[in-house]
């Protein structure tokens, strides 16, 4: 499972407060090292095996008889869940 760096870390704690606070909440109930275990949480969950192998299935089912790439399906993915949360996290 791929880790975050502490600065990627740092970066997306920090928008994850500033979203607590914009949404008008002053006492964040979470700790620094929850919030940290939470994220790294999201990230192992969409690099695991299972995951990945589930999405590229689901591709492969609506593209066939037509197969896309791994790097292809890998940018696919990344648009779609962009533009899905664009909005929920702008």
């Amino acid at each position: 499972m791929a880790n975050f760096s502490n600065a990627e870390l740092a970066t997306i704690l920090r928008d994850a407060v500033k979203d607590y606070r914009a949404a008008g909440v002053t006492d964040i109930p979470l700790s620094r090292p929850q919030l940290w275990a939470a994220i790294q949480a999201i990230r192992d969950l969409l690099d695991g095996a299972a995951f990945r192998n589930a999405v590229s299935g689901a591709i492969d089912t609506a593209t066939s008889p037509v197969a896309m790439t791994a790097p292809q399906k890998k940018r696919l993915f990344g648009r779609v869940i962009q533009a899905m949360f664009r909005n929920e996290v702008a």
